[in-house]
């Protein structure tokens, strides 16, 4: 538990300087329980504001953002200490798994809850950010998302994966490339006015 608030801690901070281009950490933070509350609320008919996913807002500048996106963050999950109903996997195991074995490796199911969130959210786009044990930060997103950055920003070029079967369609990177490749404003931000001073 103490493992995974820690990486969402880190990641709002480096999401804060992202859309600040460095001047602040403290715009977005951990959303209470990771969207718990919202997934009750909206069992009962009833929407929650700016609380989907595991990122939420707290300041007004960021709202843009969370309202156009859903984060989901994991942390983990190297294999060693498996879950029976969720198991780690590389490349391959998602592709060559048979569909007789009912666990689903854990990025597929992790993209089954956040497109589920993302339909109740009504966000436009979803990324999911994890990290397994001694390894970087990776992003995913799914083909139409990467398409529309790429669109709004210059050609990509960095490292990526794509995984598409009929279980999961998602392209993933580095997430160091895609703060270094991805605009802020291209994902709703404001553009800053450069107000001259007076002479």
């Amino acid at each position: 538990m103490g493992k995974g608030a820690g990486f969402e801690r880190e990641f709002c901070k480096e999401l804060s300087l992202w859309w600040t281009e460095g001047r602040r950490n403290d715009i977005f933070w951990r959303t209470a329980g990771s969207g718990a509350r919202a997934t009750a609320r909206f069992k009962k008919g009833q929407r929650t504001a700016d609380s989907y996913g595991d990122v939420k807002a707290e300041h007004e500048i960021g709202k843009p953002l969370t309202n156009y996106c859903v984060f989901s963050l994991k942390r983990g999950y190297t294999g060693k200490k498996q879950n029976m109903k969720l198991r780690w996997a590389n490349i391959l195991d998602i592709i060559d798994t048979p569909d007789r074995i009912k666990t689903k490796p854990a990025i597929v199911q992790w993209w089954d809850e956040i497109e589920w969130t993302l339909g109740k959210a009504f966000r436009e786009h979803a990324f999911l950010v994890f990290k397994r044990d001694r390894k970087e930060k990776l992003i995913s997103m799914a083909p139409s998302t990467f398409n529309y950055l790429e669109r709004l920003n210059s050609y990509y070029n960095g490292p990526t994966v794509l995984v598409s079967t009929k279980a999961v369609c998602i392209i993933t990177m580095p997430l160091e490339s895609f703060f270094n490749w991805c605009q802020p404003e291209s994902l709703g931000r404001k553009k800053r006015i450069i107000r001259r001073r007076k002479k």
